[in-house]
Protein backbone atom coordinates (compact mmCIF):
# COMPACT_ATOMS: atom_id res chain seq x y z
CA UNK A 1 0.00 0.00 0.00
CA UNK A 2 1.02 3.58 -0.87
CA UNK A 3 -0.45 6.38 1.06
CA UNK A 4 0.92 10.18 -0.37
CA UNK A 5 -0.33 13.06 1.89
CA UNK A 6 2.58 15.45 0.33
CA UNK A 7 0.87 18.63 0.53
CA UNK A 8 -2.22 18.16 2.17
CA UNK A 9 -1.13 20.50 5.07
CA UNK A 10 -1.99 17.78 8.13
CA UNK A 11 0.18 19.93 9.94
CA UNK A 12 0.83 18.14 14.15
CA UNK A 13 -2.70 17.19 14.71
CA UNK A 14 -3.20 15.64 11.34
CA UNK A 15 -0.02 13.56 11.62
CA UNK A 16 -1.05 12.62 15.51
CA UNK A 17 -4.41 11.24 14.02
CA UNK A 18 -2.38 9.21 10.85
CA UNK A 19 -0.62 7.91 13.80
CA UNK A 20 -3.07 6.93 15.73
CA UNK A 21 -4.85 5.03 13.01
CA UNK A 22 -2.03 3.52 11.77
CA UNK A 23 -1.30 2.03 15.56
CA UNK A 24 -4.69 0.62 15.39
CA UNK A 25 -4.80 -0.45 12.34
CA UNK A 26 -3.18 -3.37 10.94
CA UNK A 27 -1.46 -2.07 7.32
CA UNK A 28 0.63 -3.09 4.84
CA UNK A 29 1.74 0.29 3.95
CA UNK A 30 4.95 0.09 2.32
CA UNK A 31 5.35 3.73 1.67
CA UNK A 32 4.25 6.69 3.15
CA UNK A 33 4.70 10.27 1.99
CA UNK A 34 3.93 13.19 4.55
CA UNK A 35 6.90 15.78 2.59
CA UNK A 36 5.28 19.54 2.37
CA UNK A 37 2.91 18.95 5.61
CA UNK A 38 4.42 21.56 8.18
CA UNK A 39 4.66 18.25 10.28
CA UNK A 40 6.71 19.33 14.06
CA UNK A 41 8.33 17.32 16.51
CA UNK A 42 5.46 16.27 18.00
CA UNK A 43 3.94 14.94 15.11
CA UNK A 44 7.64 12.87 14.59
CA UNK A 45 7.24 11.13 18.00
CA UNK A 46 3.78 10.07 17.22
CA UNK A 47 4.16 8.78 13.95
CA UNK A 48 7.80 7.15 14.98
CA UNK A 49 5.70 5.12 18.33
CA UNK A 50 2.83 3.92 15.44
CA UNK A 51 5.54 2.85 12.84
CA UNK A 52 7.45 0.92 15.61
CA UNK A 53 6.21 -2.25 14.72
CA UNK A 54 5.58 -1.85 10.85
CA UNK A 55 7.22 -4.85 9.13
CA UNK A 56 6.43 -3.59 5.75
CA UNK A 57 7.37 -0.29 5.47
CA UNK A 58 10.29 0.29 2.93
CA UNK A 59 9.80 4.15 2.54
CA UNK A 60 9.43 7.07 4.31
CA UNK A 61 9.37 10.72 3.17
CA UNK A 62 9.41 13.40 5.15
CA UNK A 63 11.31 15.98 3.34
CA UNK A 64 10.29 20.13 3.57
CA UNK A 65 8.57 19.93 7.31
CA UNK A 66 10.84 22.37 8.88
CA UNK A 67 9.14 22.84 11.86
CA UNK A 68 11.15 19.34 12.94
CA UNK A 69 14.07 20.18 15.38
CA UNK A 70 16.70 18.05 17.18
CA UNK A 71 13.83 16.58 19.22
CA UNK A 72 11.98 15.12 16.77
CA UNK A 73 15.04 13.98 14.70
CA UNK A 74 15.98 11.53 17.91
CA UNK A 75 12.64 10.30 17.69
CA UNK A 76 13.07 9.19 14.13
CA UNK A 77 17.02 8.46 15.00
CA UNK A 78 15.50 5.82 17.86
CA UNK A 79 13.25 4.42 15.24
CA UNK A 80 15.80 3.98 13.04
CA UNK A 81 17.85 1.75 15.11
CA UNK A 82 15.24 -0.27 16.29
CA UNK A 83 15.77 -3.96 15.49
CA UNK A 84 12.69 -3.83 13.60
CA UNK A 85 13.16 -1.20 11.49
CA UNK A 86 12.69 -2.50 7.72
CA UNK A 87 12.54 1.29 6.31
CA UNK A 88 15.18 1.01 3.00
CA UNK A 89 14.43 4.84 1.78
CA UNK A 90 14.28 8.04 4.37
CA UNK A 91 13.78 11.10 2.58
CA UNK A 92 14.69 13.97 4.62
CA UNK A 93 15.88 17.12 2.30
CA UNK A 94 14.85 20.81 2.93
CA UNK A 95 14.56 20.44 6.82
CA UNK A 96 17.23 22.03 7.77
CA UNK A 97 18.87 19.62 10.07
CA UNK A 98 22.32 20.50 11.58
CA UNK A 99 24.62 18.41 12.89
CA UNK A 100 23.19 17.32 16.10
CA UNK A 101 20.65 15.83 13.70
CA UNK A 102 23.07 14.10 11.73
CA UNK A 103 25.36 13.10 14.57
CA UNK A 104 21.97 11.18 16.27
CA UNK A 105 21.11 9.67 13.11
CA UNK A 106 24.99 8.15 12.05
CA UNK A 107 24.53 6.84 15.73
CA UNK A 108 21.31 4.63 15.10
CA UNK A 109 22.31 3.39 11.39
CA UNK A 110 25.22 2.11 13.07
CA UNK A 111 22.59 -0.52 14.60
CA UNK A 112 21.07 -0.80 11.34
CA UNK A 113 20.96 -2.86 8.62
CA UNK A 114 18.04 -2.38 5.96
CA UNK A 115 18.20 1.51 5.29
CA UNK A 116 19.64 1.60 1.93
CA UNK A 117 19.06 5.24 0.72
CA UNK A 118 19.03 8.28 2.97
CA UNK A 119 18.25 11.78 1.41
CA UNK A 120 20.11 15.00 3.53
CA UNK A 121 19.52 17.16 -0.17
CA UNK A 122 19.30 20.90 0.23
CA UNK A 123 19.96 20.51 4.52
CA UNK A 124 22.86 23.25 4.46
CA UNK A 125 23.34 23.47 8.47
CA UNK A 126 25.17 19.90 8.33
CA UNK A 127 29.08 21.08 8.48
CA UNK A 128 31.82 19.45 7.67
CA UNK A 129 31.76 17.77 11.06
CA UNK A 130 27.78 16.39 10.50
CA UNK A 131 29.40 14.82 6.78
CA UNK A 132 32.36 13.62 9.05
CA UNK A 133 30.05 11.51 11.39
CA UNK A 134 28.29 9.97 8.78
CA UNK A 135 31.48 9.36 6.88
CA UNK A 136 32.46 7.78 10.09
CA UNK A 137 29.74 5.38 9.79
CA UNK A 138 30.20 4.53 6.74
CA UNK A 139 33.78 3.44 6.53
CA UNK A 140 35.02 3.97 9.79
CA UNK A 141 39.21 2.94 9.56
CA UNK A 142 40.10 3.81 13.00
CA UNK A 143 40.57 -0.36 13.16
CA UNK A 144 40.14 -3.50 11.31
CA UNK A 145 37.12 -4.46 13.27
CA UNK A 146 35.38 -1.63 12.87
CA UNK A 147 35.65 -1.28 9.23
CA UNK A 148 34.52 -4.55 9.22
CA UNK A 149 31.37 -3.50 11.42
CA UNK A 150 30.85 -0.08 9.42
CA UNK A 151 27.28 -0.03 7.99
CA UNK A 152 28.29 -0.83 4.62
CA UNK A 153 24.51 -1.74 3.39
CA UNK A 154 23.71 2.42 3.03
CA UNK A 155 23.82 2.55 -0.63
CA UNK A 156 23.03 5.92 -1.41
CA UNK A 157 22.89 9.05 0.40
CA UNK A 158 21.88 12.09 -1.42
CA UNK A 159 24.08 14.93 -0.09
CA UNK A 160 24.92 18.53 -1.96
CA UNK A 161 26.70 18.54 -5.00
CA UNK A 162 29.45 19.64 -2.92
CA UNK A 163 30.89 18.06 0.39
CA UNK A 164 32.97 20.68 2.48
CA UNK A 165 36.88 20.35 1.22
CA UNK A 166 38.38 18.75 4.13
CA UNK A 167 36.24 15.56 3.32
CA UNK A 168 36.88 15.28 -0.36
CA UNK A 169 40.05 13.36 -1.24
Amino acid sequence: EILDLQGSGMGRNGCVALATLLRWRATELHTLNLSYNGIDDEGVEALTLALANSRHLHTLALSSNSSISIRGWWALSTFLSAPSSNLQELFLACNDIGDEGVVAFAGALSKNRALKKLSLYKNPSITAGGWAALSKLLCDATSVNKTFLSNHKLQDLVRPYRLPSDLVS
